[in-house]
Formats: structure tokens, sequence, C-alpha cells
């Protein structure tokens, strides 16, 4: 591809043009640009306020890729403007629609939103690619256009780079040389300028049209075929020769496969995919006999690395049902499956096949009954019910009941974890089948009042009468030979007479660690594990030292809690000293060690803030 840098008189010109070819693209780039300026220049705190803005920034840049593919499909189509202009209007009443109904859960609600935002960024990406040849049956001007696509989007992020690279160094010297004091959001927003407005009106500027492809286009270019054949298949073979390894071990040992493997398989077989369309213009030529006989062989060996995908991925969701990630690969196994009997049986290999294949799947399981949101929390919620009802805890119409049955451990865990699943991808309102009163009110309820830290994940399980398992307990600690303490955060405490603070001590067995220190003061913290001794003394003052013990505080906080792993009030982790020199007040953030016979063995670990004052 011919590279040059345009003038400034042509990079107008063309600016103009591209503004009168996409201008619902153009559109979107500057409401996204604007939004996200705005959303930075927000405080923090009053971020929540502003969700709509949030929400209108990411379904602006949705637009961008939504609006090109629809102007390139009119364009092939050869619609005349009005009609052309309808189908942009309708393109944006669909991103109006989505808007209304998502804009303030996209970043904030359940990830499911995220989860089918990016599908639907996917499915956006996917159409550019082939919206253009919905008409056009040429295959090898299909892989140049989507060449001279990627090729121009990286020429494009090279141009919008090394332009912002050299303004952020300007705006650097004035704040520095002419003391302008500029704001370090300004690079942040200039950041967002640069790859919202600037990056989409020079990327666009170059696309070709797609009523003729001139020669340039449809080149191949001989560096590319270099790395395919002698970098990328190579690295794909390797680690498919390493999979093959992996199913004749499992053959051997007869045991099933991990769960991770089903994510290699995919990786690799899509990126082996990918290398032989990198390759497709030139695997009819003579001297490139390889390539034929490399596909060929390729698509066949993946038969038996698709087995092992389905068995992998089907192992999983048998033990532990369906789950959003799940979904996602179960899916992919089965285009990949179709993909392969099509590449073996099919003469003509027409490899739009795969784009719009993977298009109209990822389409497919966003929405609706058999979406991957829907039959996830179908698949989870099931698995709660039955547990429930084993031990009790629902009744006959599918509500929370009071039981007598003591739950194991196992159960404990596994409802838990089922608990925070739903809760963090489906959210709260998916338990609300199984209480008359809205769930909401239930888990803002005076039950919960003083509990503002406390996950709606372990509230939910309260609710259904069940104890919590945090994600990181274990049965070693739930059997109390471990014990780790926390301070419910935020929790106020007085510092009235204090002089000196210290934040984050951390300390494991000697000299603790501090982060910052508010005093010139050099003052020491020590912890001996041996002696269960903390001490605090100043280097330049030895007399001015104060030592405590923890086990004693310790021993009271395990004799009033339930459990060996809790978040406790900061009432339970607040402790004052004081002596003739020192007065002190430790508030412990995380104290963790290990238990012998219920009797503490040692502290391991402690994490700590401290207020001191020296007394004259």
């Amino acid at each position: 591809m011919r590279f040059s840098v345009p003038s400034v008189q042509i990079m107008v010109s063309k600016s103009f043009e591209t503004i009168k070819r996409f201008p619902f693209v153009l559109f979107s780039a500057f409401v996204a640009c604007v939004a996200g300026i705005w959303l930075v220049e927000l405080e923090f705190s009053t971020r929540d306020e502003f969700l709509w803005l949030s929400g209108l920034t990411f379904i602006s840049v949705l637009g961008i890729s939504f609006f090109f593919g629809l102007k390139t499909l009119s364009e092939s189509l050869k619609l005349d403007t009005l009609k052309s202009l309808g189908v942009s209007v309708l393109g944006l009443i669909l991103l109006s629609i989505y808007y209304f109904f998502s804009y303030d859960k996209i970043s904030e609600g359940p990830d499911m939103h995220g989860y089918r935002y990016l599908l639907l960024f996917l499915v956006s990406h996917l159409f550019v690619s082939f919206s253009a040849f919905l008409k056009n049956q040429s295959i090898r001007e299909f892989w140049g256009y989507n060449k001279t696509l990627f090729l121009e989007f990286l020429i494009s992020v090279l141009y919008s780079a090394v332009l912002y690279v050299g303004l952020s160094i300007a705006l650097l010297s004035l704040d520095v040389l002419i003391e302008l004091d500029i704001n370090e959001k300004r690079y942040f927003q200039l950041w967002i300028f640069m790859t919202s407005v600037f990056n989409t009106i020079f990327f666009l500027s170059r696309v070709p049209k797609t009523d003729c492809f001139d020669k340039e286009v449809t080149d191949y270019p001989k560096a590319l075929k270099l790395f395919v054949q002698y970098v990328l298949i190579p690295l794909v073979t390797i680690y498919i020769l390493i999979l093959y390894t992996y199913m004749g071990k499992i053959i051997v040992q007869w045991e099933l496969p991990t769960g991770w493997v089903a994510n290699l398989v995919l990786s690799f077989s899509i990126a082996g995919i990918f290398s032989l369309l990198l390759l497709y213009p030139i695997k009819d030529d003579k001297v490139n006999n390889w390539i034929r006989l490399y596909s060929k062989s390729y698509f066949l060996a993946l038969i038996p690395l698709v087995i092992l995908l389905f068995v992998s991925i089907g192992t999983r969701i048998a033990e532990y049902g369906v789950t959003i990630n799940r979904f996602f690969v179960a899916t992919l196994a089965v285009w990949l499956s179709g993909i392969v009997v099509y590449f073996i049986i099919s003469k003509s290999k027409n490899i739009k096949v795969i784009p719009i294949s993977l298009c109209l799947v990822a389409l497919g399981i966003s929405y609706g009954p058999f979406s991957a949101f829907s039959v996830s929390e179908r698949s989870q919620k099931g698995r709660l019910e039955n547990l429930l009802y084993e031990t009790g805890r629902l009744s006959d119409n599918n509500k929370v009941q009071n039981s007598d049955i003591v739950l194991s451990l196992d159960q404990n865990t596994e409802i838990s974890s089922i608990n925070r699943y739903m809760v963090n991808n489906h959210g709260v309102e998916s338990f609300q089948s199984f209480f008359e009163t809205d769930i909401n009110s239930l888990l803002e309820g005076s039950r919960f009042k003083d509990l503002a830290n406390v996950s709606d994940a372990e509230k939910v399980t309260q609710l259904l009468n069940v104890k919590y398992v945090g994600r990181y307990e274990s049965v070693e600690s739930t059997n109390q030979d471990f014990f780790n303490f926390s301070t419910v955060r935020n929790s106020p405490v007085s510092i009235d007479g204090y002089d000196l603070f210290f934040d984050n001590l951390i300390c494991h067995d000697g000299l603790c660690l501090k982060s910052k220190i508010y005093d010139a003061s050099e003052w020491r913290f020590y912890y001996s594990r041996e002696n269960d001794t903390f001490k605090v003394s100043n280097k330049e003052n030895n007399s001015a030292s104060i030592s405590f013990e923890l086990f004693p505080y310790v021993e009271k906080i395990l004799s009033e809690q339930e459990t060996t792993s809790e978040t406790i009030s900061s009432t339970y982790l607040t402790l004052n000293m004081e002596n003739d020199q020192l007065a002190i007040m430790v508030l412990i953030d995380d104290i963790s060690g290990s238990l012998e016979n219920e009797q503490i063995e040692s502290i391991n670990s402690i994490r700590l803030k401290l207020f001191l004052k020296e007394k004259q």
C-alpha cells in the first residue's frame, strides 16, 4: 500500500468530503467526544448522577461502527440519497431505543449489560466487514477491502498517537515554562478528542469507495505472506501439537480435561483460521500449493480438538450449570464446528461465511429467551432452587421459608457462590420470585441498616436463611485452622487528642512497612511473631516507646464471633494504649493468622493505621 503524507489543503478538502459522505458516523464520534470530555470534567463522587452521560458515551462509540456499516451497505446497494438517509435514520432509532433501555446499566448495572454491549460492539464491527459485499460477490475484492480497512486503521492510529504525543508535550511545555497551570484532566480530554473525532475523520477520509476498487486495494502485500508463512502458521501449528499431546495424555490417563483447555482450543483454532484468511488471495497460485494442502489438513486436524472442546465445556456445564462465559464458549464451539464442516465439504469455500455467520450468532445470543443471559439466569436459578428445596428453604409455592435443616459447609459454599454470580451478572431482581415483598426494600430494610458495606450477595444469602461463605473462605478456615478479621469500611472513629497519623502499616515479622507519614519525625514500628509484641518507638529518643501484645485482643474477637473469617465492626479492632511517654490508637484494617486446637498459634499478617501523641 502506498503511504504518503498528505498536505494540509488535501486534508481539509478530504475532511469536507468525508463529512458529506459519513455525516452520521461523524455525528456519533462528535457526541462520544463531547460526552467523554464532559465525564472527565465531573468530580468522581458526582458521576452516579450522570449515568445518562456515561451511557451516551458508550452508545455513541457503538454508533461509529454501526453507522459506518449502514453507509457502506447503502453505497453497495446504490441507494439514492433519500433512501440512504432513511437507512441511517432507522439506525439512529434503533440506537436510541437501546440507549433508552440501557443507558444507566452499561457501566453501573449487572455485568450482563456490559457483556451485551460488547456483543453488539462485535456485531457492529463484523457488520462493517461484509456490509459492502452483500451484493458484490467478488471474494478477492472482499478480502482486499477488509485488508485496506485494517491497514488504514493502523495508519490512522499511528497519526493520532504521534499527534497526541506532540500536543501533550506542547501542553506540558506551556505548563512548566510559562506556568499556565494546565489541569491534568486536559491530557485525557485531548486523548478523547484524538481517538474519537480526529482518528475517525482521518480513517474515513481514506476508506475506498464501494462501487469501484482500484488495483491498490486488491494487491497482496508480500510482507504479509512472509509474516503468516514464517511466524503465525508455525506458532499455531506448535500449539495445536501441544493440544494433541494433551489430548493423548487424557486418553492414556482417562481423565476429564481441565476447564481452561476450552479457551486454548478456541483461541488457536480461530487464530489458525485467521492465518488461512490472510493467505486466501494467493492460495490458488501454483507456487503456493502448500497453502491448499495446509488448509485442508488444518480443518481435518481441528475435528478431534473440537470434540475435546465439547467434552471440556460440557463437563463444566454438567457440574456447575450454564454461566454467561460458558454459554459463550459453548456457542463458539458450535460455530467452530459449523465452520470446520463447511470448509471441509464446501467446494466454493466462501470466506464471507465466517464474519456473516459469527455476526448472526453474536446478535442471536444477545437478546431473547435463548440469549446467553436468559439461559444463564435460568440455569443458575434452577440450581439454587434445587438446593433450597433440598434444605427446606423453599415452600411449595416457591417462596422462602424458615427451616431447621442444618446445611453442610459444601451446601453453604455452593449457595453463596451461586448468589454471588446471580447478583453480579443478573442483579438482585433475579431473586424476586422467592419473595412476596420487593427485594430492594428488603435489602434496604432495618435488618441490614448497619451493614452498608456488606455485599448484596451476602445480604441475599441471609434473606434465603443460609449462612454466607465468602469467595476466599476454605474448609480449613471454617474448621478454625486459620483466622482472618477485617474492619467494616468507612466506620467513623474519634481521633481527638492525637498529633501524628501513620497510614497503611503492613506488618509480618520484623519492621513494619509504612506508606505515608505525616510528620518529619522518625518512628519505628516492629512486630515480633515469636514474642507476640508490637512496639512503637522513636529512633531519636529511645525512652519514647510503647509495646503491647495482640493475642489477647484476637482471643476476645474469636470468643465473640461465630466464625473465624468475618468483616466486623471497627470497635473490635480499635486498640488504645498509653504510658508516661506516649498515647497511641491502633485501627486494625486486617489481621490474619493460624490456629491450633482452636487456640492462637501465630499472627501472620497485620495491616493497620496508627494515631500517636507524644507526651511532654
